[in-house]
């Protein structure tokens, strides 16, 4: 793939300079990516013309903004040449999607003078203190802080240049559903890519909390999607009774893979991203919040685009929603009936190819623009929709989500107070290990 391709050249101008990069294309990316859109929008730095431009992924030279957007195809050395190639354009702000193009973004802009801001989002880490790093498939065990894939140590103890928005995959929320499905289950089977921290890490707390619960979890590394076929039938052959998959890239592209080989096996796949029941997991468990996942760096970003905030003092927010999918309709090629104590704790129903949400999901408000994104992006992926949803649905406005801005930069502001006070958690955390 041409680098000329991915990054066309912006001609200088005074307007600020937007790079929105991501690893590759996922749905999920494209929700986020609407988002950051709608609020570009919303707040009169796009219009509508120049928005018709952007989703087609078009490169802008636009009346008050330029937008550069690059896509790595899933290569972590095309990730490299892309943060480059952008580079070289002198942006104002990198915005981030996904853990490994934050990592490299942030890396190559530590020692430059006048950095650009980095702004990230789609980066998942495990709900967790521990900074004891000790994974029986990773050879670097050491002590590590995975907040923000190893970046930052906490909100506010980050590179000064450096914000954005970290999802929590709470681990021991999600090994119960497990039991919920069958309290009699013993053997679970897992993989991680081992190229990506949030698996690694991923991996690592479904381990410790699997054990707590008394299940064995028989697991395999994997880099590449090529590698998982292989490895899921080598757990296969353990005699696993169920696959539950930490929330990475190379896992999250792998589950039409993984969801074949469980129907040809009889047991159920679980996910930790709800949204992976989109692609055939029999149950996802996790964040769904896509959508909101772009409302909140572009807050960020309309904050520092507007001389509201500065980077250095706005700490990096933390999500930790938690939702529960089922896909009935893999569940019935699978020859699994789902437990009525899984199906209680539901807010998302695949079944006969259409896509419902509870009552519960629908009564949240914040929900409103992630409901209207689903929808569309299912549209896009061949899933239909319920009627009911769809009419639910048509009732919201989008300016739902778009309230409490400046509360929002207010919450991420970082004082010398909050700062002392996160500096001392840390070492206390780490003086508690030793």
């Amino acid at each position: 793939m041409s680098l000329l391709l991915l990054i066309p050249t912006v001609v200088a101008d005074d307007n600020p300079t937007i790079a929105i990069l991501r690893f590759g294309p996922l749905s999920s990316y494209e929700v986020t990516e609407g988002a950051i859109l709608d609020f570009l929008q919303t707040f009169e730095w796009i219009n509508a013309d120049e928005r018709a431009i952007l989703d087609l992924r078009e490169d802008l030279e636009g009346e008050n903004i330029n937008i550069i957007w690059g896509d790595a195809g899933f290569d972590f050395g095309t990730v490299n040449l892309m943060v480059g190639e952008v580079l070289d354009q002198e942006p104002d702000v990198l915005l981030t999607i996904s853990l490994p193009v934050m990592q490299i973004a942030v890396n190559a802009t530590l020692d430059m003078e006048d950095p650009p801001a980095v702004l990230f989002t789609s980066v998942y880490h495990p709900a967790t203190q521990s900074h004891e790093f000790n994974h029986p498939d990773v050879d670097e065990n050491a002590e590590y802080n995975p907040f923000a894939g190893g970046t930052a140590e906490s909100s506010c103890l980050k590179p000064g240049h450096v914000s954005g928005v970290e999802t929590e995959t709470t681990y021991p929320l999600i090994v119960p559903l497990l039991l919920l499905q069958n309290p009699d289950m013993k053997v679970i089977g897992m993989l991680f890519s081992s190229s990506e921290l949030s698996g690694v890490h991923g991996a690592e707390d479904i381990l410790e909390t699997s054990s707590e619960l008394g299940l064995t979890v028989e697991h395999s590394s994997v880099v590449s999607v090529a590698d998982l076929a292989l490895a899921a039938e080598g757990l296969i052959a353990k005699g696993v009774e169920a696959f539950l998959i930490p929330a990475d890239i190379v896992t999250i592209r792998g589950i039409p893979i993984l969801t074949q080989i469980a129907i040809e096996n009889g047991i159920p796949l679980f996910h930790s991203t709800l949204g992976a029941i989109y692609s055939g997991a029999t149950v996802g468990a996790g964040s769904s919040q896509y959508y909101t996942q772009g409302i909140d760096v572009s807050r960020i970003l309309i904050g520092y685009l507007n001389g509201e905030v500065d980077i250095a003092t706005t700490g990096i927010y933390v999500q930790n929603s938690v939702g529960v999918g089922v896909n009935l309709d893999s569940a019935e090629e699978q020859g699994i009936e789902l437990s009525e104590a899984l199906r209680d704790e539901v807010d998302v129903v695949i079944e006969n190819g259409q896509a419902s949400v509870s009552a519960e999901a629908l009564a949240d408000p914040t929900a409103a623009e992630e409901l209207r994104r689903l929808v569309d992006t299912l549209n896009r992926f061949g899933v239909d929709v319920a009627p009911e949803l769809l009419a639910y649905v048509e009732t919201l406005q989008p300016e739902d989500l778009l309230m409490g801005n400046a509360a929002f930069l207010e919450r991420l502001y970082c004082s010398p107070e909050r700062i002392a006070e996160e500096q001392a958690a840390l070492d206390a955390a780490m003086a508690s290990e030793h």
